[in-house]
């Protein structure tokens, strides 16, 4: 798959207020957090949002034009 030009910045989110708290350069992200890959093929990953819920995290992760990519559940231990 041929890898678009990445905007730059990553947006990190928290899902309860909808405050941005961390901007990051593309290049401080390891490059599998970087893209996503869809049926369009890869997409940049530009916004990460983080819902937590009681022992658990989810990470929504979204493209430049705002559409859903990927998430993660993260369990607390």
């Amino acid at each position: 798959m041929t890898r678009p030009a990445h905007p730059g910045t990553i947006v990190y989110v928290d899902g309860a207020t909808q405050q941005e708290v961390r901007r990051l350069p593309v290049e401080e992200v390891p490059e599998s957090m970087r893209f996503r890959a869809t049926a369009r093929g890869l997409v940049p990953v530009v916004k990460v949002v983080a819902i937590e819920d009681g022992n658990q995290r989810s990470l929504l992760e979204y493209g430049p034009d705002g559409e859903f990519l990927f998430s993660t559940l993260q369990r607390k231990r």
